[in-house]
């Protein structure tokens, strides 16, 4: 089943909730928390599942799910939450629609934007989504765009990215190739060749992962330092988040038993050489 773990900073496992049975498919896919409330989004049998549960024990407020589509991301602020995702348009066998729906705090859907207005929607996948105090950030295979908090399209670039972070030093978009920061309006301010399928933005600077790598980069683009997680065979980082430096992911870091998933912090202010091949001697596993 699919897990939703919360642990203290100092790596102590505070509660644990896990929903789904040996008998079902589930899979956590995306987190976001605000406030007191934590948003799971998830899978069960192929089944779009998100839960808002309360940070203090986990407990569930509400779940809602959905058949018809696949949500790949998850943000929130004070008025929602937000997902990201794609839908199979019904007169072709082949082509993926991205959509982005908002729910208000109490699981109502408020609405409901589809991108195929501007993008032709062939295998095109929403995968990521950010909010900041200006709009919502969508990312996919073939676009990088912006609404309104009322579902209103701002902007819509033609791009592939897979993940995107936001706050009020710009919108920082990661893809298989590179790094990319916008303005808020939506101009291309630089480029850097760092790939990344995780991404998110802190008081330091932009951290993003690929692969077993975990590296920063300057909110002016300037490459500050990369990590390399130690282990045996395939590690494979599957998120990003800043404050501290959290990196979950998967595989047989040194000393562990196969296959575990994982989480390590990092210092965000510390001050690292720009390769350095040494894993934090004891992460927890999730």
């Amino acid at each position: 089943g699919a897990v939703v773990r919360k642990i203290s900073p100092a790596g102590t496992i505070l509660w644990t909730i896990q929903y789904g049975t040996s008998s079902t498919s589930s899979r956590a896919v995306s987190l976001a928390v605000q406030g007191s409330a934590v948003y799971a989004l998830g899978t069960t049998d192929g089944v779009i599942d998100l839960r808002k549960l309360s940070a203090t024990d986990g407990s569930l407020i509400w779940r809602r799910t959905d058949t018809t589509v696949d949500a790949r991301g998850v943000a929130a602020d004070l008025s929602g939450v937000y997902i990201v995702g794609s839908h199979r348009i019904p007169t072709s066998t082949i082509s993926y629609e991205p959509y982005v729906q908002k729910y208000d705090t109490n699981g109502n859907v408020l609405w409901t934007q589809t991108i195929s207005e501007v993008v032709e929607p062939h295998q095109n996948v929403g995968r990521g989504i950010a909010v900041d105090s200006s709009g919502v950030y969508v990312v996919g295979d073939l676009f990088v765009g912006k609404f309104a908090f009322d579902g209103t399209p701002i902007w819509n670039n033609s791009a592939s990215a897979q993940a995107v972070s936001a706050d009020a030093t710009g919108v920082y978009v990661g893809s298989t190739s590179n790094i990319t920061k916008y303005t808020s309006a939506g101009a291309v301010v630089w480029t850097r060749a760092t790939a990344s399928s995780g991404i998110s933005v802190g008081p330091a600077g932009v951290y993003s992962i690929s692969g077993r790598q975990v590296s920063r980069t300057s909110v002016d683009g300037a490459p500050e330092w990369t990590r390399q997680i130690e282990g045996e065979g395939a590690i494979l980082t599957k998120g990003i988040a800043a404050g501290s430096v959290y990196v979950v992911g998967q595989g047989t870091l040194p000393n562990q038993n196969y296959g575990n998933a994982f989480l390590i912090k990092y210092s965000e202010f510390s001050v690292t050489p720009v390769v350095d091949n040494t894993a934090p001697a004891v992460p927890t596993l999730l």
